[in-house]
């Protein structure tokens, strides 16, 4: 199964083994941008709203802002101690545990 985003189009895109395209839609100034995957679901980062995203294989989606850490997250890491790291446009890379 991969994941990709949509940034003109705000979702996050599954593709499964058969090719089956499921679209997950989100707020449109979202512009989702980096998209990681782990065995339940997906991390991306949502550079237009500085946050970031977890949608379940499910399509349940939750939201986490990440105003106060840095700006316009750009790219994404998942350790293997679950910590998720996120590169900001700005320079910095910060470690989140959720």
């Amino acid at each position: 199964m991969e994941r990709s985003s949509d940034i003109a189009r705000g979702s996050i895109l599954r593709v499964d083994d058969d090719l089956h395209v499921s679209d997950f839609a989100l707020a449109p100034d979202s512009r989702p941008h980096a998209v990681i995957a782990d065995d339940t679901g997906c991390w991306f980062t949502e550079w237009g709203t500085n946050r970031l995203g977890r949608i379940t294989a499910e399509g349940d989606l939750a939201e986490f802002d990440l105003s106060g850490i840095g700006e316009e997250p750009h790219g994404l890491a998942l350790d293997g101690d679950g910590v998720i790291w996120v590169a900001f446009e700005s320079g910095v890379v910060a470690g989140v545990r959720l």
